[in-house]
């Protein structure tokens, strides 16, 4: 005797949470990322284009053929094998509706993005990216700070020569403080009531804009609130996993949904125990991530 859900395909199932998952990845888009629908085992080696500042030749030359090119294939190692489960039991499918588990679903989802992410973002530290103050990093507190401060940072970034897109990733303290910014609430000053509407604006000084709950202890034992970002700072690969041949004869459901604009993909398996009566789910991915540029980051922090 099986679960009695309806409506539950793997397929439609992490097609319906896939959202969730990208919600809980949502601030690794500041840095140069490899997604492919290609499974690969741990261990595996991807190569991540990055690209880094350069300094323009002024002393005499005899050949234009020198120079390295400024797009640099940075190799990352899937070393990390996330993901999250749940389970439901006979009884218990019988008595909960279909939103309920994939209300479950999401959560698991969630909980594999929000690893990867933290994982990530874990690396932006001191040792690695310097801690000299108003050059690596501004000092100020979360309720002091405000769109001036994030400004400030900005300019310490570029002084570094960092090149791309700027990203700018958020605590709650410190994004509360944002909130509070007069300047960023009006909307004849911000040119949008989305901050005071909806409590976020997707850009602001030219940065776009994150916050989390989701700062691993690597950044609050520095009292990290605030990283401001361009893509070389931090090289990221994700990959799914596929089972192994047999899987299925043996009662594995799996399913992957992929994003067709990024290639990334999230990985479903489900099981069936005949011992217990349980009906266990899955969610992963492989991920890997390596700091490449330690001028591409500056830190804000309130000591």
């Amino acid at each position: 005797m099986s679960n009695t859900l309806t409506n539950t395909d793997p397929e439609i199932v992490v097609q319906e949470v896939f959202p969730a998952f990208k919600a809980g990845l949502a601030p690794i888009n500041a840095f140069s990322t490899s997604f492919d629908a290609e499974a690969k085992a741990k261990g595996a080696s991807i190569q991540v284009p990055v690209i880094t500042a350069k300094t323009a030749n002024v002393a005499s030359f005899t050949t234009y053929e020198d120079g390295d090119t400024t797009i640099v294939g940075t190799q990352v190692t899937l070393g990390t094998h996330v993901r999250s489960g749940s389970h439901m039991t006979d009884v218990e499918a019988g008595k909960t509706p279909v939103n309920a588990f994939m209300a479950m679903a999401k959560e698991d989802a969630y909980a594999c993005g929000l690893s990867v992410f933290q994982g990530v973002i874990g690396l932006i530290v001191a040792g690695t990216f310097g801690n000299t103050a108003n050059t690596e990093k501004l000092v100020v507190t979360s309720a002091n700070y405000d769109a001036d401060d994030l400004a400030e940072a900005i300019k310490l970034l570029r002084k570094r020569n960092a090149l791309g897109a700027i990203s700018a990733i958020h605590d709650l303290d410190y994004w509360a403080g944002m909130q509070k910014d007069n300047a960023v609430q009006s909307a004849s000053a911000l040119g949008s009531d989305e901050m005071i509407r909806d409590g976020a604006v997707g850009r602001l000084l030219g940065a776009s804009m994150y916050f989390t709950n989701a700062f691993p202890t690597a950044l609050t034992n520095e009292n990290t609130g605030v990283v401001i970002a361009v893509p070389s700072a931090v090289a990221v690969a994700l990959r799914p996993v596929v089972p192994q041949d047999g899987a299925a004869q043996a009662g594995l459901q799996f399913a992957t949904a992929t994003d067709p604009e990024t290639g990334l993909t999230l990985g479903y398996r489900r099981w069936y125990n005949t011992a217990t009566g349980y009906r266990w789910h899955c969610f992963e991915c492989l991920y890997g991530a390596s700091a490449v540029q330690a001028a591409g980051a500056v830190r804000v922090v309130s000591a």
